[in-house]
C-alpha cells in the first residue's frame, strides 16, 4: 500500500492507477535530473583536483536520488558533530541535563563535575536569571556568577572550609587531543576539555594604550587575579591596534603580543580548568568571608560526602546541542562525546570510549556497513584522522528525520541557513519558502556541508556535500558557493516535484 500524508482510498479504478504510475514515473525523472544538474554543478564549479563527494536522500523511503562518490571516506571537520550530538541525543534521550554540584561535610567542599561544558559560558549566562534570596538576578556575567555561587554556599551556613575538593573524574585528565595543531592550542577552538569546565575553557582580556610607554592591561575576564599576562606588545600610535594573547602548552603563562594603540580584546585558551575554577571559586568564597584551607583536585580515593548545597547547576541537552551544532563550539562537543563514553563504559570519560560508543550507536541507528566505515578520532572534527562517508551522513540525518521522538530536538539544533549560526549569510539563492537545517565543517584543506531541506508541506531531503583536498586553486570559497548551488537545486526540486512515499 502506498504510504503517504492522505491515505487512497483502499480501491483504486484503473485510470486513478494509471494516473499514479505516470505520476510516480514523472518523479522519477525529475529526480533523475537532479543527479544531472549537480553534475553539472559540479563540472563548473572550478574545484578541479578537490576531492568531492556527494549524496541526497529522501528520508522517508531512504533511496539515495544523488549518489556522487558517496562512499568514498571523506575529512568531515565539523560534519563530526552530526554523529557526535546525534549518538549523545540517542543515549541520553530529550531530558537530560549536565549537573554541576555542591557537597558539604563539615570540612570539605566538594566540587562535583558533570562534564558540562556550559558551566559559565557567557552566551549562557545572557540567558539565565538566579534568585538569591529575595532578589533576582538577570543576564548574569561570569563573575556575578562566580559570585552567586559563593553566595549561596555561604547562605548555606558555610563559614570555613578546610579543604575545597574539584572532583573532575567523570572525564579522564588528558585534555589535550594528540591530533590537535600544537601551534594552534592557544585558540579557542582547541580549547582543553575537563570534567570541570568553566567560561568555555577561554579568558579574555582588555588592554588599552595607557598613559606611559607601555600598553595596560584594562581587565580580565573572569577575573584571575593571580594571572598577570606578561605585556610585550608595542604601544605605536601611528598603528592600528592588533593583538594576540599565546601561552605555552599545559601551562598559563600568557603573553600579550602585537601593537596596542587603542582599546582592544583578545581571547586565549586556559590549561587545567578545573584546578583554575576551584582556585577562582577559592577566591571568590575568601571574598565572600567563607575562608578556604586549601584547593585541590580529587584522587582515586576520594568519596564525595556530606549534605548538597543548592542549587545544582544544569545544563538540558537541548542547549548543549544547540551550542554544539548551530554554533559549532568544539568544546561542547568533545564534552558530549566523553560523556558517551563515561555512561556506556562506566569509566572516566575518554576520546577512546566515547568515540566506541558512537560507532556503537552508528550501528544501532542505520546499520553495520555505516559503523564499519566510520572512523571517529574525536567529537569535534577538529582531528584529520576522522572518515565519513556522504551516503552515511544523509542516511543518519534522515534517520533522524523519520524519528518523532528524537528527531525534533536533533533537527532544531542545526543552524538554519540564511538565518543563524555559521549559515546566517549563505544561501541567498535558495527559494525563500524552503527550511535548510544543516552543519557546515571547516579545517585547512576541507569544507562540509550536510543537512536537511523542507518543503513547507514538511516533504524534506537530507544532503551531505563533503569537499576534500582544497587548495589555492580550488579554494574553500569555491566549495562554499558548490555547497550552497547543490542546496539550492534540492531545495527548488522538492518544491516543484512530489516525491514518492514509502510503500509497503
Amino acid at each position: 500500500m502506498l504510504k503517504s500524508r492522505v491515505q487512497p482510498p483502499p480501491l483504486l479504478g484503473l485510470a486513478p492507477l494509471l494516473g499514479l504510475v505516470g505520476a510516480l514515473l514523472v518523479a522519477g525523472t525529475a529526480l533523475a535530473d537532479l543527479e544531472r544538474d549537480v553534475r553539472r554543478a559540479l563540472s563548473t564549479a572550478g574545484l578541479g583536483g578537490a576531492t568531492v563527494s556527494v549524496s541526497v536522500r529522501n528520508p522517508e523511503t531512504g533511496e539515495e536520488l544523488v549518489q556522487i562518490d558517496d562512499d568514498r571516506p571523506m575529512i568531515p571537520a565539523s560534519n563530526m558533530k552530526l554523529f557526535t550530538s546525534g549518538a549523545a541525543l540517542h543515549r541520553f534521550g530529550t531530558e537530560f541535563k549536565a549537573r554541576t554540584t555542591f557537597r558539604f561535610d563539615g570540612e570539605t567542599l566538594w566540587v562535583i563535575g558533570g562534564g558540562d561544558p556550559a558551566l559559565g559560558d557567557p552566551l549562557i549566562l545572557e540567558d539565565t536569571s538566579w534568585t538569591l534570596g529575595d532578589r533576582e538576578h538577570e543576564r548574569l556575567d561570569p563573575d556575578l556568577f562566580l559570585e552567586l555561587i559563593a553566595a549561596s554556599i555561604r547562605e548555606a551556613g558555610v563559614t570555613r572550609i578546610e579543604e575545597l575538593v574539584v572532583d573532575d573524574r567523570i572525564f579522564d585528565r588528558n585534555h589535550v587531543h594528540p591530533d590537535w595543531p600544537r601551534d594552534q592550542l592557544d585558540k579557542g577552538y582547541c580549547a582543553e576539555v575537563a570534567g570541570v569546565n568553566f567560561h568555555t575553557n577561554v579568558i579574555g582580556i582588555h588592554v588599552d594604550k595607557g598613559a606611559g610607554p607601555t600598553p595596560i592591561i584594562r581587565s580580565i575576564e573572569p577575573s584571575v587575579p593571580w594571572l598577570t599576562p606578561k605585556m610585550t606588545a608595542t604601544r605605536r600610535l601611528d598603528k592600528p591596534s592588533a593583538i594576540g594573547v599565546s601561552r605555552s602548552p599545559g601551562a598559563n603563562d600568557l603573553s600579550i603580543w602585537g601593537n596596542i594603540s587603542g582599546p582592544c580584546f583578545a581571547k586565549t585558551t586556559l590549561s587545567n580548568l578545573p584546578e583554575v575554577f576551584g582556585l577562582i571559586l577559592e577566591n571568590r568564597l575568601e571574598s565572600d568571608g567563607v575562608r578556604v584551607g586549601s584547593v585541590r583536585l580529587a584522587t582515586d580515593g576520594d568519596v564525595p560526602s556530606g549534605r548538597a548545597i543548592e542549587p545544582i547547576l544544569v545544563t538540558n541537552i537541548a542547549t548543549l546541542l544547540d551550542r554544539c551544532n548551530t554554533d559549532s563550539q568544539n568544546l561542547y562537543a568533545e564534552a558530549l562525546c566523553k560523556l558517551l563514553g563515561n555512561s556506556v563504559e562506566g569509566e572516566p570519560g575518554s576520546w577512546e570510549n566515547g568515540t566506541r560508543v558512537m560507532r556503537m550507536i552508528l550501528r544501532e541507528r542505520i546499520g553495520a556497513r555505516h559503523a564499519q566505515d566510520f572512523i571517529a578520532r574525536d567529537g569535534s572534527g577538529m582531528s584529520r584522522g576522522n572518515r565519513i562517508t556522504a551516503e552515511m551522513t544523509t542516511d543518519w540525518i534522515a534517520s533522524f528525520d523519520r524519528d518523532g521522538r528524537l528527531g525534533p530536538t536533533f533537527l532544531e539544533s542545526l543552524a538554519v541557513m540564511g538565518e543563524t549560526g555559521t549559515v546566517r549569510n549563505r544561501g541567498a539563492d535558495v527559494p525563500d519558502r524552503a527550511l535548510v537545517q544543516c552543519k557546515t565543517g571547516y579545517i585547512n584543506g576541507v569544507s562540509c556541508l550536510s543537512g536537511l531541506v523542507s518543503a513547507p508541506d514538511g516533504r524534506s531531503l537530507a544532503f551531505s556535500v563533503l569537499c576534500n583536498d582544497l587548495s589555492a586553486k580550488a579554494p574553500v570559497s569555491r566549495a562554499k558557493a558548490f555547497q550552497d548551488a547543490v542546496v539550492t537545486l534540492v531545495a527548488k526540486r522538492l518544491q516543484t516535484t512530489e516525491i514518492p512515499a514509502a510503500v509497503d
